[in-house]
């Protein structure tokens, strides 16, 4: 499945771009967009603030505590774009980004990503509404760190459906990575010839592989892979060379 969200991800960016350059719209009218749009490097800085969600596993073992949840993540993209020459607005983005989630065990990652821009008011000329997917890999540098955790619920008791309720420690014996699937959702506004704002919503599906054993019961290693959904508002300032 992940392997066709990848796929499906880089068939967008180059639909997108594709689409971008294009002088006609679907029907046979000309577009305000020049037959042949510039294109130019842009970077971008961005913070993603994820709302808290309580989500679970082996039954009763919050994910928070394992990996991290909610938190503020801050991103640079770097990439290309085709705009508009009379206005010098972008109509689409195809880019690298690299993030980096503190809050989650100092998560780092990179990734690429796809952007189609359009104007949803004739008289609202500066502002854009924006979709988007991004696909990332990343991980977090945990191993031998130990942490204390709520429950001392493993593989064992979550198979013989006995899970235990008591705080105790776990150790993680390799490092947890994660594959990040976002769908984006927002608004760009154009400031300036080079510069635009974008607002919106993210939606981020993140599968984690990790690695643990816990001091109730070192002898069994928890090595579990799990999904984790997450909310969030990003706001972002995108600058064209």
């Amino acid at each position: 499945m992940q392997k066709t969200a990848v796929v499906a991800i880089m068939a967008l960016g180059l639909a997108v771009y594709a689409q971008a350059s294009s002088s006609n719209d679907a029907y046979g009218v000309q577009q305000k967009f020049d037959a042949a749009p510039k294109s130019a490097i842009y970077t971008s800085v961005g913070v993603t603030v994820f709302a808290h969600q309580e989500s679970k596993v082996l039954d009763i073992q919050p994910v928070d505590e394992i990996v991290g949840e909610g938190g503020t993540q801050f991103d640079v993209k770097f990439g290309f774009n085709a705009f508009q020459k009379t206005h010098e607005k972008d109509k689409a983005r195809v880019y690298t980004y690299l993030w980096s989630t503190p809050d989650k065990n100092s998560e780092v990652g990179f990734g690429m990503g796809a952007e189609y821009l359009f104007e949803p008011f004739a008289w609202f000329q500066d502002l854009q509404l924006l979709i988007g997917a991004q696909v990332g890999y990343g991980w977090q540098g945990v191993k031998g760190d130990t942490k204390r955790v709520s429950t001392s619920a493993d593989k064992f008791s979550y198979l013989a459906n006995s899970s235990i309720a008591n705080p105790t420690e776990i150790t993680y014996t390799d490092d947890s990575y994660v594959l990040d699937i976002n769908l984006l959702l927002g608004s760009s506004y154009h400031i300036s010839k080079n510069l635009d704002l974008d607002i919106g919503y993210v939606y981020k599906n993140s599968r984690y592989q990790v690695a643990y054993r816990t001091a109730h019961n070192a002898a069994i290693l928890n090595a579990l892979t799990f999904s984790q959904d997450s909310h969030g508002v990003r706001v972002g300032l995108n600058y064209k060379f």
